[in-house]
This record gives structure tokens, sequence and C-alpha cells, in this order.
């Protein structure tokens, strides 16, 4: 809770009210006032009502290190606007005393304190209002308190604790600038008001604003306190349905240091956002902005709240370049007409004495009216006139929280108008009565306040006044949930009267509230225990007093605690080696497991139980520490309340984390582990049972809200996501239970994580139960994992298989024994022992009309079956209260063997016996080591003790109830990963299944699927996508596919990654093929070779040039062959072959066709007259020209084999799960150039055959040509689409196919003419037929 940060240091504000001294023997002394704390302007009057301002806005915090007393605080750093806000009141005041018309013949008095701008001197000064502030004026009970009502203070975070303090004497307080939305919680503050706008307001429009000027990328800066906290959470709260995103969200510490502040504006620099908003309070922000301008940061676009955006206090010229342009909300302004002239009359000639007003003169002119040795200011006369240039104090065109002092002033006295005009017989109270007018109560004033809201609003339409009554008050900490109720706890301790006119009246105990056991002993220590598990609330209707509350539903478990704690007193002062000479004594008191009853017990123990006994200020306090409560929520509200005292307690069960914070709590000790433990345990068990999907259900206090919050931070670095979070109500009610158990029941979560106290649990257990849902996995807290309540066979069903983390339990020998002697016989005039017979036997031993319960005897022998109180077992919170009763009482053993003149405390002095302080004790409890049972005893620097914890399972028993197993256990010491050591064996879960239960959102994700997060769904949901082609995952629950190697492939699975298929034109069935045809191919073209040769004589042969026609068959034959070199697998040579020799012995092939054309050509032309080309054409020109063209082509392939040769590749790119080995050209200009040449010899051939087709004989070779280079022309054609499209191995079957088709036309085309002549018409092979001469 920020709004207490200070707490922890009150000692040194009551060191300025009363001091309480304990002593061994209790002898009485004398409440004395050890310091005063005066206040700033005081006038007496009928009806006085108080001031709380913030005149300062430092706080000077003394040292606190446990060897001396802590001395008082001071303030300084005086705030003129403030000490304005302060003179209002005192106008209002003045001007409603002037008033004929309201109040008449009555008047208004004040007396108006400074709260420094602090929490904790806001109680400072609101316990000196209650107090009085000497002994000679007043003192808490011999007079009564005259206050009906307090104006302010400013804070929301100080109104949180002045209205909590107000609340038991229900005095209404209205704030001027408190605009916390927490405090509009009407159940938690039921006395406040406030005239300035909730902040749930002030967040919308500031929401408003960025989305107007498009500001999507904000920074946050809010103060360590309620009012920051809220707000910031508020507007980020707003801001979930807008487009603006907070960049970074930091807290201005409350006592505010340099480094502190330098990490924010590190974080401010380095970020982008330029605009930042800022929930902070003018004390805060002044150290702030003065360290933020020697950083010279600038460009930042402030947006400021309403507690300082119209503080004058950073209107100063050098706060322009850093502030200029700031813009924000500010609090409605109004008109005040007299504000000017009576500022006016407030100087230091008029209030000589007056501390304050010389402030303000130093403030405003830097000079001192009255000069002493401590201020060295220069002198002035104190008459200086004030000028509106003294804007700080005398700034009056526009006054906005100055407004609101005075409504709030003016809203005390119409509410206290209307009580006065009250008819007899008419009135609003019980039995229609009115108040009276010399007694006044404030909770009657209150009733006038709440009913005055329709005609203030009136006043207000007419420019009277206003009073928000729509903003109510709010406690942050749910500790404190039922502080609203505390009138009826204070009702049964105290009672203090409000009259006009204040008379004397002595402090009366209306009440008593008594502890359960007593025992008197020469040191004191109290005990504080949850006897009962139930409060009964009063009706709080503002009619008539609140009546006292009462708990109900006995706990026998609690009661046994108890009656350890009576052991381990009764064992200590029986040691002969432990305390000597001095014995122990105890007073132990039932919380009833509620921080407002726990606050009952604490107080009753400071004050004493009767007026004969002892009372708050006639008799000395003689505890010395205190032990207990149970829970956490309780254990602050009592540490809190024990710390001005500097009392220490030791708590047996509280485990919230925030109780580590020694700054907060630094009286405050444990003998559990911290929670901050547990959660790592909790974390560590659901990872371990791989529950990645969880429900979480938590107290309404700080216990649950702070371990959810430590197990949601430690779940972030793991893969546990929380299905939902939901909250069992303090005061729990049907509704709300079963609104939690239609969320468990509509999720898909099994397991659900629990961090609750019994009490909480039982009725919530009892609902569960009639809703039937079963098959849910708990997770219990060690705070109900081992109560007994639950133990009983009918929730077997429910809640078997439940498992958690337990207190380490340990070994107490005579805890049976002495358990046995507890009985009604022996204890007759104890109630909680006729509650505990009635809670174990249903029978009463004293029956009376009220219990309705069977008689018993009361002798009824205690057995083991009575298991919730008679469990000596495995006693583990009863353990602990055992271990903190021998700590204290080893504490103290060691204080009283300090030796004088060597002890520990100032001048090396030891503690009086006889006058033992609590903060003495300590000192020594920080220090103290011990062994009990074989276990080593002692705490940390934060009070903790060692982090161990038993894992404890609900099993069946024998007969059908729950009995808890130990499993395992978590060692908090060990290193990280070894902590947890869980026994799965025997462990029997939910629904009484043997196999872990399984708690996911989805299922998990088999090897060969990834993870894809679903759409605004928590990481655990997801959906499982197949791995893509070449990405696997060999893991369940893979968030990414892992991308195989270059070499290597996903299998079908996607699990695993395999060496990629190797391919390559090897002779498979297509190798085959090409290979049978490029040898029947060449075998063809070596069969004509053999034809013609055996004919070679003959005509036909002759006449087509028999030579050219053998180069062409060799040629042929050749390029047949050549189509080999592209089967099987690729290598360098084989590369550089096959491109060079196919090229080369087509464009031979070619070469000698186009000789023949040439020759034919030319010897159909030398028959005409005067042609004599065959001259030019003859073998030896043939042989020239095949060479040269030939020639060209080699040429061209040795330059690419030098330049860039063919090579072998590997081709991933076509298809990524194979690996295709081809040959890769090199240069692709060499290889088109290679084609194009065989390309032009074609043509060029197609040309001069085509030219020659008319020609005259029976056999014209040029038209065969002209076919062949047809043929040709088109295979090479329509290769290139088809070897460019296609992929690897194919290219290279493609460019073979072409090859053979190619050279199979060329054969064919050229040759199978002449073949079909001489072997089957031998009669044509003639030269006159073939001339065309031949007879007819």
């Amino acid at each position: 809770m920020t709004s207490l940060a200070l707490f922890s240091l009150l000692y040194s504000v009551f060191s300025s009210l009363f001091h309480i001294t304990t002593a061994a023997p209790p002898t009485a002394s004398k409440c004395t006032l050890l310091n005063s704390f005066q206040p700033g302007f005081v006038i007496q009057g009928d009806y006085v009502i108080g001031g709380i301002f913030p005149l300062h806005f430092n706080l000077n915090m003394p040292d606190l290190n446990g060897i001396y007393r802590p001395p008082p605080i001071n303030c300084s750093g005086f705030d003129p606007r403030a000490f304005r806000w302060a003179q209002i009141m005192r106008l209002a005041v003045e001007e409603i005393n002037q008033n004929p018309v309201l109040l008449p013949n009555h008047t208004l008095g004040y007396k108006i304190f400074d709260s420094c701008g602090y929490p904790l001197t806001g109680q400072r000064a609101v316990l000196s209002m209650l107090n009085g502030v000497s002994e000679e004026n007043s003192s808490m009970c011999t007079n009564a308190s005259s206050f009906l009502a307090v104006i302010g203070p400013t804070g929301s975070a100080q109104s949180i604790v002045v209205s909590r303090i107000l609340q038991p004497f229900r005095i209404p307080m209205i704030s001027y600038a408190a605009s916390c939305a927490c405090l509009s919680d009407r159940q938690k503050y039921p006395t406040f008001f406030r005239v300035i706008p909730s902040d749930d307001y002030q967040v919308k429009a500031i929401a408003r604003m960025l989305v107007h000027f498009n500001w999507t990328w904000v920074g946050l800066l809010r103060g360590d306190h309620d009012y920051g906290r809220f707000a910031a959470k508020g507007l980020l709260r707003e801001l979930q349905e807008t487009k603006v995103c907070v960049a970074y969200q930091e807290i201005i510490p409350l006592l505010y240091n340099h480094q502190g502040g330098l990490r924010i504006m590190k974080v401010m620099r380095s970020s982008t956002a330029k605009v930042v908003v800022v929930f902070a309070a003018e004390g805060e922000m002044t150290p702030f902005l003065r360290d933020y301008m020697t950083q010279n940061i600038t460009g930042i676009q402030w947006v400021a709240s309403e507690a300082w955006v119209t503080a004058s206090a950073f209107s100063g010229r050098e706060y322009y370049p850093y502030l200029g342009g700031t813009i924000g909300f500010g609090i409605k302004k109004g008109q005040i007409s007299r504000l000017g002239d009576f500022l006016q009359t407030v100087n230091p000639k008029r209030y000589p004495e007056n501390v304050l007003v010389h402030e303000l003169w130093e403030s405003l002119y830097g000079c001192s009216p009255f000069l002493s040795s401590v201020n060295q200011m220069p002198p002035c006369s104190g008459q200086e006139t004030l000028f509106e240039h003294n804007s700080a104090y005398m700034n009056t065109s526009s006054p906005r929280v100055a407004y609101n002092v005075y409504k709030a002033v003016y809203a005390i006295a119409h509410s206290l108008h209307n009580l006065l005009l009250c008819q007899p017989g008419r009135g609003p109270f019980q039995n229609n009565s009115c108040a009276q007018s010399n007694n006044i109560h404030p909770w009657q004033l209150q009733h006038y306040l709440d009913a005055a809201h329709k005609e203030l609003e009136k006043m207000l339409k007419a420019g009277i006044i206003q009073l928000s009554n729509s903003s109510w008050a709010s406690a942050v900490m749910t500790s404190l949930a039922l502080f609203s109720l505390l009138y009826s706890v204070f009702s049964s301790l105290f009672h203090i009267t409000t009259a006009a006119r204040p008379t004397a009246s002595k402090c009366t105990l209306l009440n008593s509230f008594q502890p359960g056991f007593v025992i008197q002993g020469d040191y004191v220590i109290g005990g504080i225990f949850p006897l009962h598990f139930n409060l009964n609330m009063p009706d709080f209707n503002g009619i008539y007093r609140p009546p006292p509350i009462n708990c109900s539903g006995f706990d026998p478990r609690a009661f046994r605690w108890a009656q350890i704690m009576r052991l381990a007193v009764e064992e200590i002062n029986q040691n002969p080696l432990l305390l000597w000479n001095y014995t122990l004594g105890y007073k132990i008191f039932d919380s009833c497991g509620y921080p407002l009853t726990g606050q009952r017990a604490v107080l009753s123990m400071l004050n004493g139980v009767s007026e004969e006994n002892t009372s708050m200020c006639t008799n000395a306090s003689s505890f010395l520490a205190v032990i207990g409560p149970s829970g956490s929520a309780q254990s602050i509200v009592v540490s809190r309340i024990l710390q001005p005292f500097r009392i220490p307690m030791i708590s047996y069960a509280a485990s919230c984390a925030c109780l580590s914070d020694r700054q907060k709590y630094p009286t405050f000790f444990r003998v559990i582990p911290s929670d901050d433990y547990q959660v790592k345990a909790i974390a560590r068990m659901l990872v371990h049972f791989n529950w990645t999907w969880v429900g979480l259900l938590r107290g309404d206090h700080d216990y649950g809200r702070f371990a959810a919050k430590g197990l949601l931070r430690e779940l972030q670095e793991t893969k546990v996501c929380v299905a939902y979070q939901e909250m069992i109500p303090l005061l729990y009610n049907h509704q709300g239970g079963l609104r939690i158990m239609k969320v468990m029941r509509s999720s898909t979560a099994k397991v659900v994580v629990v961090f609750a106290a019994e009490g909480e649990m039982t009725p919530f257990l009892r609902d569960y139960m009639t809703q039937n849902i079963t098959g849910i996995q708990w997770v219990a807290s060690e705070a109900w994992i081992t109560a007994s309540v639950f133990s009983g066979r009918e929730y077997y069903p429910y809640l078997g298989g439940t498992i958690g983390f337990g207190i380490k339990k340990g070994h107490i020998s005579r805890l049976g024994d002495f358990l046995q002697t507890i009985n009604p016989e022996r204890y007759p005039n104890n109630v909680l022992v006729h509650e505990l017979w009635e809670s174990l036997y249903g029978c009463s031993p004293f029956p009376s009309s009220v219990t309705q319960m069977p008689p018993c005897s009361g002798q009824e022998t205690l057995l083991e079956q009575n298991s919730a109180y008679m469990n000596t077992s495995s006693p583990r919170v009863a353990y602990n209260v055992y271990k903190a009763v021998y700590a204290i009482a080893h504490s103290l053993h060691n204080l009283l063997l300090c030796h004088p003149g060597r002890g520990p405390f100032q001048n090396n002095s030891c503690a009086q016996s006889n006058n033992i302080h609590p903060w003495q004790l300590q000192h020594y409890l920080q220090e103290v080591n011990f062994q009990i049972a074989g276990e080593e005893v002692d705490f940390d620097a934060k009070g903790d003790s060692v982090p161990y914890y038993d894992i404890i399972s609900w099993q069946r028993g024998p007969e059908g109830n729950i009995e808890f197993v130990n499993v395992g256990l978590f060692d908090g010491t060990k290193d990280v990963g070894e902590e947890l050591l869980i026994q799965e064996d025997g462990i029997m879960w939910a629904g009484h299944q043997s196999e872990v239960p399984v708690s996911v959102c989805s299922a998990s994700c088999l090897p060969g699927f990834r993870k894809a997060v679903r759409r605004r769904e928590p990481i655990c949901c997801f959906d499982c996508v197949p791995c893509d082609s070449g990405k696997i995952s060999n893991q369940t629950n893979s968030v990414d596919c892992t991308i195989c190697p270059e070499d290597f492939w996903s299998n079908n699975d996607r699990t695993a990654c395999i060496s990629k298929k190797v391919e390559y034109l090897t002779f498979d069935s297509l190798g085959i093929a090409l290979t049978v045809m490029s040898v029947v191919g060449a075998c063809f073209t070596l069969a004509v070779c053999g034809v013609f040769f055996c004919h070679r004589h003959t005509a036909i042969v002759r006449v087509n040039n028999s030579e050219l026609s053998f180069f062409i068959l060799f040629a042929l034959t050749l390029c047949f062959l050549c189509s080999l070199l592209f089967i099987g697998k690729p290598t360098y040579w084989s590369c550089m072959l096959r491109h060079t020799a196919f090229s080369i012995t087509f464009s031979l092939c070619i070469s000698c066709i186009l000789g023949k054309t040439l020759v034919v050509l030319a010897a159909f032309t030398a028959t005409r007259p005067g042609h004599n080309i065959m001259k030019w054409l003859g073998p030896k020109q043939q042989r020239t020209i095949i060479s040269s063209c030939t020639l060209v082509q080699v040429v061209i392939c040795a330059a690419w084999l030098i330049d860039v040769p063919p090579f072998p590749s590997r081709n991933t790119q076509y298809e990524h799960s194979k690996i295709i080995l081809e040959c890769s050209v090199g240069s692709s200009l060499a290889f088109w150039c290679v084609l194009g040449y065989i390309g032009l010899q074609a043509c060029l051939c197609f040309v001069l055959a085509f030219m020659a087709r008319k020609l005259p004989g029976n056999f014209n070779e040029a038209k065969f040509i002209t076919f062949s280079m047809l043929i040709f022309c088109a295979v090479w054609l329509a290769f290139i689409p088809a070897y460019i499209s296609s992929p690897g191995n194919y290219a290279d079957a493609v460019e073979s196919f072409a090859i053979l088709a190619s050279s199979f036309g060329l054969l064919f085309c050229l040759f199978a003419p002449k073949s079909y002549i001489i072997l089957l018409k031998p009669e044509k092979n003639t030269k006159q037929h073939l001339m065309g001469k031949e007879k007819k």
C-alpha cells in the first residue's frame, strides 16, 4: 500500500504525541506528550472543524537504525500556495460566523495543521487533532473531542490514511484535492466526501485529448501512491479501446532520490515518445523537475494532471524552456470576493508568534522578519506590502483548489445549519429524534452531509455552492477492506463524545473485548489467532449508532494453534536455562480471520480490557511482542498499528511477499517463507506437470493480490498461461461465488491455482459442491492446503487429488497430552472451550436457549478422530507458532545477558530489565539464531525465515475421508532447477485418476508441426500447422520449423532431414532409350557406310561425290555417339566434352552437306555455256571449305573452353527436394554462339539447296538436302524452348534427343533414297537414269 509507504517511520510521529513505556513488572505511568505538534492557526468556536494542508513539501526523514529511540521528524520547503488555501478556510469560517442567516447564535472554530504533503505527517496531523496538543489542554481520554469534521488533506494518499483514522469515530472529512477514483468506494470510505471530480473523469478526458491530437505513442509517469497508481491504471484501461500505446511507465519515488530520477530521465531520453502524461503531485514533481532541468532535456510535450497543472511553483521563467507548452486538465475555477483583501491582512506584524507567517515572508521576500542564529537570511520589517506578483500566495484571479476549500467549509456549515433546524419528533435518527445541539456526534453531521446533496445541487445551479456526493472513498489496501465498519469495533473499546461546548468527560469502555486466554508474567506477549472464520456484519444506515460486530464459525484448528502458544510459554517458564528468574505471560485474542477484527484484537491489547484493569494512558503497555495474526491482510493491519510503538510481531502464517519490505514493515518478522518462494514453487510445479492452461483464484486481500501478481510474474518466463483470474470476495456472497463457478465451468482449464485463506474457501467450496463441478485439479497455497475443515469424506469427490505446498512440519513432543487437558470442566467460564466442544461433539456442556444443542458432560475424551483439533501427527502452522514463541524467548534471553558497557544501543548501553522497550527486543530478534528440534531458526534482513515447503497431496483415507500425504518437497536454498522433488508414483489425482491430469488450451503439436498462435489469444492457445517442405520439427510443441541444410530435405512426416535425392540423366528407362537410339543410329550410319563402300563404283555413289558422302556418314556416326556423353553422372571432363564434341561433329556434318550442296549447284550450273565454276570446287577446294567451316566452330569451342568452360553443377533451385546434377554451360554466350553457328551453316545450306531443288535429273540430291535441313532446323528450333523450360536432367535428355532426331533426319533424308536404289532398285543405279537420259 503506497499510501502508507512511510508508515514504517510512524514511531517518530508518535514520539511527538505520546509515549508508552513497557516494563517487566508493570508500573503505573502517566501518558505524557514528549513533544507537542502545534496547529498553524486556531480559533475557538461552538463547533470546531479541522483543516489539513500541505504547508511544506519536503520531509526530513530520521535515521532508523534500531540502536536508539527514533527522533522526531520535521518538514521543510514552505509552500505559499497551500498556505493560501489555509487562509481561505479561515476566510470562509469568518464569513460564516458573520452571517446572521447561517448558523445563527452559533460559531465555527477551526484548527489548521500541516500535513507536509506526505501520508505519514498527514497521520500526525489528524492524531494531533484527536489527542490535543499538550497535557494541560486535553488528552485522548480526559476531554471530549470537539471536532465534528475535517477538511483535507490535499493528496489522495494522505486522504486515504486520514479517512481511515477518522472512520472509527465516524468523523466526516471533505477533501478539496483528493481525486483518486479509489476513494469512490462507499463501502471502504463511508465518511469521505470531496468537492473535486473523481479521476475516473480525468483519465477519460486525457484519453480523449490523446486521441484528438493523434498522440499514439506516449510516456507515462506517476507518483508512488494510490493517486498515481489508480490514475495510471484508469488511463491504461481507457486507452485499450483506442490506438494509443504507452511507450513506458515509470514511477517517481515518494521519497525522491537523485539516482531514481536520473534513471527515469534516461528512459525518457532514449524513448521516441515525445508526449509524456504525468499523474503526480506538486511535491514529487518539484525535485524531479529540478533534476530534469539540469539534464537539459527538451522537446517533451507534457500532459499534466490536475494535481500540478496549475502549480505556481513552476511558473518561473527558468521553467519555460522545459515546461513551456504543457497542457492538462485543471480544477474548475471560481470567485471568492474578499480573498485578496483577506490575504493582505496576513503579515508578521499581526502574527508575530506564528512560525508559518515568518516562513511565508522568507519564501516571498527572501528575508526574515525575526533574525536568529539559525536563519541566515537578511532582515526585513515584516510590513512589506503583498502584491500580485507574489503569485504563489497572492494569485486570486482564478482560485481552483482554493475555491474547493471554500466550498468544503460552506458544505459543513450548511449541513450543521440543517442539523440545528431539526424539530424534535421529526428527526432522521432513531425514534425520529434529533441531535442534541450541545452534544452533536460526527456521524449525525455526516447524515446531514449526505442528505444535503440535493439541496446543495440546487445551490450549485444558483452559483452558491457545490458538493460532490458521488465521489466517495475507496481503500487501496484490501487488508483494510472492513475498516469502514471500525466504529463498531471501537464501540467495544471506548467512546469519545463530541459537544458544541466541550465539557470534561471520562473515557469509558462501553463494552469489553476479552482475551481468550490470559496468564501474567514478567514479560507479556500477545497472541492473535483466527478462532472464528465468519464475520457477522452490522447494518450501517447512518440513523443510529452502529452496533458491535461479532464472529461465528468456530475453528478448532486455530484454537489448537492458540494452545500451542500456551504450551510453548509453559515450557519456557519451566526451562531453567531459558529466561531464568523471569517468566513469560500472554494474552490471546481472536482475530476472526478478518483485518477489521484483527485490528480490534491488537487495539484491545494496547488499551486493556476494562476500566479497572488498564487504559491506554493510565498504565504502561506491558506487551513486548505479538505473535500472529494468521493472514497477510490481517498482519498488514496489525503491523501498522504496532509500528508507532515499535512493537515487533512474528507471524506464523502471513506469507505475502509485500511484508518483506523493510521500509514499510520494519517491525515485522515471520517464521513462514515469503510467498516469493511459494509462487516460484507453484510455477515450477505447473511447468513440471506441463499444466500450461490454468485458472487462478485469489482472495480479496493483499495476500491474494501479491501472490497472484508474483505467480504471473514467474509464469512470464514459462509456457504456462492463465485462462482466467477471479477474486473470491472478502465478504463472501452467493452470487459472486456462482459467477466464479460459471467461469470455471465454461473454461477448458482443468487446473486451478488458489491463493486464499481457509475462511474464504469454506463458504466458496460449500457452494462449489452444490454446483456438482468435478474434474478440477486444485493447486492449493499453503494457506489452506492443510486445512482439516476440508478433510471430511463429503469433500473428496470435489477436492480429492488437490496438491499444493504446505509449511514444513515439525514435532512438538508434549502437544497431544497438553491438548487433552483442555475441557469445559477445567475451563468452565471460557466461552472458546465451550465452542470447541460444540464444534467437535455437536453438543453443549452448558445448554442454553441460544445454542439449541443437546447437552453433554464436558468430560468427553479427545481422540485423534477429532482431527480438526487433535491432529498432532504433522504440525505445520502449529509448529510455526511454537517456533515464534521460542524466537521471542531466545531474543529476550539474549537481551538479558547483555553486559553494561558492551551493549548494542547508544553509548554501548544495555536495555534495563525492568523497563525493556519493544524496539530494543526487536534488535535482538533480528540477530537471534537458535536450534529447535534440530532445525535452525533465524531471520534474514527482511525478517523472513528459511524457504522450505512440503508438497502435500490430498488422498483418500481408509474411511473415505481426505488425508494429507507428503509427496515431495521444495527447498529454496538449493540451486535453480534442483529445488523441486516430487514422488509422482504415489499420487492419486483429481477424479481418483492415477495419471497426471492434462490442462492445456491446445493439444501439443506433434513433431512435424509447429505452433501458430491464435490472434488475440494467449500464447498457450494455438493451432498446429504442418511444417513446410524442406523444414522439420523433431520436438513436441515446436514454435518454429527448422530449415534443413542445403543437401538435405524433409521426410514426408516433416520430422527429420534426409539426404536429398541426387538426379541426373542416368541409365534408367529414359537413358537406356536414348542409348539404344544412339547405338542404333550409329549402327545404321555404319551400315549405310558399308553399303556405300561396297557399291562405291556404282553410278549413284560416284555421281553424289562419294568422298563427301563418307565424310557425312563419319560425322553422323560421331553425332549419334556424342549423345552418349549426355548420359551418366556429369564430370568435369564430360561436361567440357559433351557440348564441344556435339558442336564440332555437327559443324563437320553440316559443313560436308554445305560442300555437297555447293558441288551439286555448281555441277548443274557448269553445263551452261560460259560457266567454268567446277574448277573452283574440286576435291581440294571442297576439303578446304569443310575444314574452314569446321575450324571456325573449333575456334569458338576452344575460346569457350579457355575462358569459361562448362562444369558440373548441383541444381537445387528447380526442385528443392532434389539435387540435380547437370553441366552448367559456363558461358551462355559461348553456348548460344555454338548453336547459332550450326544454325547459320544449316540455314546457308538450306538456302543453297532450295535454289537447286528444281535442277534437271531423276535424282536431284538438292531436294533431299532441302528436306534434311528443314528437319534439322525444325528440330533445333523446337529444341530452344524445350531446352530452356526443361528441368535439370531433362534438359540433357532434350539436348540428346535433339541430337539424335536431327542426326536421324539427316541420315534418312540424305541416304535412305540412295540406299533404296542401291539395294532394291539396282536397275536405276546407272548414270543414264540418274542424268535423265535413259531410253524410253
